[in-house]
């Protein structure tokens, strides 16, 4: 009998340890936590994430103020003349003077109000000079003409110093006293009269109405647009050329329905006449100041026209007209002389705050030897070029000649006008002979 072997556990042994590891396996996974089912984001976490602000179910939405109510139209009023205020400008006279100052021909151009007011005027000598302004030299009394008239002399030849005319009473048919000055004392004798002059007067028409505006800044108030209009009309029976009559001087409702007619309701307007040069000799020549104002939103624009007539046709001259062909280059010269010597352009000549402009089309700045060429009046164009009682009158805007070298500069010089006078000696040679010009100057002894 073979002998029994002994029983091997070691398989059964693996097998129940393989079993109990599947167990343990088995019941850890049912100890795990299940996946829980996603959820809708309450408005306020919603807001969290989109960095918006929560809103709260108790506010509503606002919504935008009502419009304002619309303006009622503005009504259109009648174009309708208006009495001048006292603030404005009264009706002038303008009288002309001629005889003798210091012994030497003269004449003297004065204006008053045609009710008892202030006077002032120019003066110059038919031979050569400056032409000198006259203004009360201190205020009168009241409704009253005073036993002596003194009257302030502006020579702008003149270093400074004391300079007037001490009148005997007020101007009347002649013009009798003694200018004071620093060379001493000389007579002046004047007689008023219009031969180869007029006698005018200057008269104000101002309109008011037509359509209305609301201006675009402010309360909305309504506006209408206003015209200021100043021209001459002639007193007394002195002859007037019929052309000079028709175009400066017509009755009064001429006047009113030229204006009417010329009247843009959208501007407040002044056209003022504010300077005679010349009224003499055949020929009248004045400055007219114009200022033009938007009404709907405030902005304007101010310029100066000049104006030249021949006495004897009534007809309307320019400058140009009575000077040679192709007078603009020695024109130039003349004027640069001025530029370079004259004592109110230093500030650039001699202190070199300025550079003079070079008016060509690139508009560079040049040296201190080349200051800018004239623009010669064009015909037909008189806003550039001025006769008056001593020469040929040229008028700048800082800005348009000379480039500032700072703001501080640029306000106070490149803001100011500048006035170049060119004498009748030193313009005579570009003269056309028998002009109007001309036949004043042989007159004169200037020829």
């Amino acid at each position: 009998m073979k002998p029994t072997r002994p029983f091997n556990v070691r398989p059964v042994l693996a097998a129940m340890a393989m079993l109990a590891v599947l167990a343990a396996a088995y019941a850890a996974a049912w100890r795990l936590p299940q996946p829980v089912a996603a959820r809708p984001l309450a408005s306020a976490e919603v807001a969290a994430d989109t960095a918006a602000a929560p809103m709260s179910p108790a506010v509503q939405p606002v919504s935008p103020p009502a419009p304002a109510p619309e303006l009622p139209p503005c009504p259109t009023h009648r174009l309708t003349s208006v009495p001048l205020d006292p603030s404005e400008r009264q009706p002038l006279g303008l009288h002309h003077y001629v005889g003798t100052v210091d012994g030497q021909p003269a004449t003297a151009l004065l204006e008053w109000p045609t009710t008892l007011g202030g006077i002032s005027g120019t003066f110059y000598l038919h031979r050569g000079g400056p032409t000198c302004t006259l203004d009360l030299a201190e205020a009168m009394p009241q409704g009253k003409r005073p036993a002596r008239l003194v009257l302030q002399v502006g020579d702008p030849a003149s270093a400074g110093g004391r300079s007037e005319w001490c009148l005997t009473g007020w101007p009347g048919a002649v013009l009798r006293g003694t200018w004071h000055d620093t060379t001493g004392n000389h007579p002046v004798l004047l007689r008023e009269s219009y031969a180869g002059a007029v006698r005018a007067n200057v008269q104000l028409l101002k309109l008011v109405g037509g359509q209305p505006y609301r201006p675009q800044y402010g309360a909305g108030e309504c506006r209408w647009g206003s015209y200021k209009y100043a021209y001459l009309q002639f007193a007394g029976p002195w002859a007037v050329a019929p052309a000079l009559r028709r175009s400066l001087g017509p009755p009064p409702a001429v006047v009113r329905r030229r204006v009417r007619a010329a009247f843009s309701h959208s501007y407040d307007e002044e056209r003022l006449l504010t300077k005679f040069l010349l009224n003499d000799f055949n020929l009248l020549s004045y400055q007219v100041a114009r200022h033009s104002t938007f009404v709907s939103d405030e902005h304007g624009d101010s310029w100066t026209e000049s104006y030249l007539f021949d006495l004897t046709t009534g007809r309307r001259l320019t400058v140009a007209s009575q000077l040679r062909p192709g007078y603009g280059p020695r024109l130039n010269r003349l004027i640069e002389r001025h530029l370079l010597h004259d004592d109110q352009f230093d500030f650039i000549n001699k202190d070199h705050r300025a550079t003079w402009y070079e008016q060509d089309s690139t508009r560079q700045t040049s040296s201190q030897e080349a200051p800018p060429k004239a623009n010669p009046q064009n015909e037909g164009d008189p806003s550039e070029l001025s006769l008056t009682g001593s020469g040929l009158e040229m008028m700048y805007i800082g800005s348009d000649i000379f480039d500032p070298s700072s703001q501080e500069d640029y306000l106070r010089f490149g803001r100011s006008t500048y006035i170049i006078d060119i004498s009748y000696r030193e313009l005579r040679p570009l003269v056309r002979p028998g002009t109007p010009l001309a036949r004043m100057l042989w007159a004169r002894g200037l020829w």
